[in-house]
């Protein structure tokens, strides 16, 4: 059910057109039948199919042993559920994300933390900048740093924290391209 549940659902009615077939039929080739299945699995479905068939297929066998003396029923059935489980898990395993996976959902997160202040100096450097530009990236950062600082504060920033925002700034200025655009540095 699970296998069948990730169909589309004209491939559902295919699969269980297919099955039936397959129930009623006791002179079915395998061959016409992985033919079949394969027009409508791709290898990973068809690959958990085949573990789910043969599994199921290992039961009337275990059901026809453990009517004789001896557990080689118990052991035929315990054998179909291992078939099946293997089958099962190697396609429907669970998406387990890696560290760095995480490390950068972390990271893109943070980073919108930052928008604010970051919108807040470029809208400061587009008011301060003198109309010839600056000279230096360094009097930019000197000029907006109080007003971000005012601003931080007024609003109750937490992001970058402001005991870092000198730096944080700094490197913006310097590296970041959405405040990096916004210094206009004068042409000599």
């Amino acid at each position: 059910m699970m296998l069948r549940k990730t169909l589309p659902n004209e491939n559902k009615i295919i699969l269980d057109h297919t099955l039936k077939n397959l129930l009623e039929s006791q002179q079915h080739k395998e061959v016409e039948l992985d033919k079949k299945l394969k027009s409508i699995l791709n290898k990973e479905k068809f690959a958990a199919f085949r573990h789910i068939k043969n599994a199921y297929s290992s039961i009337g066998m275990a059901i026809l042993l453990s009517q004789k003396p001896g557990d080689l029923g118990i052991k035929m059935l315990c054998a179909g559920l291992q078939e099946l489980y293997s089958g099962d898990q190697r396609f429907f395993k669970e998406q387990i994300k890696t560290r760095a996976e995480i490390a950068k959902e972390g990271g893109m997160a943070r980073k919108d933390r930052y928008l604010e202040t970051k919108r807040e100096a470029c809208k400061q450097l587009d008011k301060l900048t003198p109309p010839e530009g600056w000279i230096k990236e360094l009097d930019a950062y000197k000029a907006i740093l109080p007003e971000i600082k005012k601003h931080m504060k007024d609003n109750d920033t937490r992001y970058p924290a402001q005991n870092t925002i000198e730096n944080t700034l700094r490197r913006w200025i310097k590296d970041d391209p959405i405040v990096s655009a916004s210094v206009k540095i004068a042409q000599p």
